[in-house]
């Protein structure tokens, strides 16, 4: 503490802003991770619309994962060149699911792990590039909808 003493002036001065400066960032990161809570859904019957997709050996139900959907839904809108057939079968595989809980949950992962501020929905609307060329915008923008997803 006593070397803080013997520093000149314009030293202490150039710690007060820095440390001002090192807080401000510090306080920008944390709340922008809390300012973006990603929505959660309750499933439209409660994950009785879950799949079960195998069982462990206590005989416990192994439940359908939504992450790979949603990991392939964020592939094909993070990337540049992706072409706009390759966003539909992945848009169709969505819209496809046999329940809304299934979709549901996949929507949730995606704004939980991707979203980065954002909806699914409105990452697929942001998806102006293929508004002309595909019609599997519409047909997954309009389930979302339907399931109440904004």
């Amino acid at each position: 503490m006593n070397s803080l003493k013997n520093l000149p002036i314009t030293a202490k001065i150039g710690l007060v802003i820095g440390a001002g400066i090192l807080g401000f960032i510090i306080y920008k990161k944390v709340k922008k991770k809390l300012e973006f809570l990603p929505p959660v859904f309750p499933l439209p019957t409660g994950g009785g619309g879950m799949p079960v997709v195998s069982y462990n050996p206590q005989g416990q139900p192994t439940f359908w994962n939504p992450a790979p959907l949603s990991t392939e839904l964020f592939d094909v809108m993070d990337g540049l060149f992706t072409q706009a057939p390759t966003k539909d079968k992945a848009w169709a595989k969505f819209s496809n699911l046999p329940t809304p809980d299934m979709q549901v949950s996949v929507y949730n992962h995606f704004n939980k792990n991707f979203g980065d501020g954002e909806t699914l929905t409105q990452w697929i609307n942001d998806e102006r590039a293929y508004d002309y060329f595909s019609g599997g915008k519409e047909i997954i923008l309009a389930k979302l909808s339907s399931l109440g997803l904004p």
